[in-house]
């Protein structure tokens, strides 16, 4: 977390209280969203461009675990 530097007033302190608010407030509105039933299909190709060969290539062990527990 970040709080105010003493010698450089200019920067306003974020208080952990602040910050925690912020968070119960980002996660409420990200489930409401989850709730919320799909009005429309997801259509393919909304977004155009093209994956280089990069993108296809195997993930180290080490990335792949970190995917992995990230779920």
């Amino acid at each position: 977390m970040t709080y105010a530097d003493p010698e450089n007033s200019s920067r306003t302190a974020r208080h952990p209280e602040e910050k925690l608010a912020e968070l119960y407030d980002l996660i409420h509105y990200f489930r409401l969203g989850l709730s919320q039933e799909r009005t429309q299909p997801r259509t393919p190709g909304l977004f155009k461009g093209k994956l280089g060969d990069v993108f296809f290539e195997l993930l180290l062990e080490e990335e792949l675990q970190q995917w992995e527990s990230a779920n």
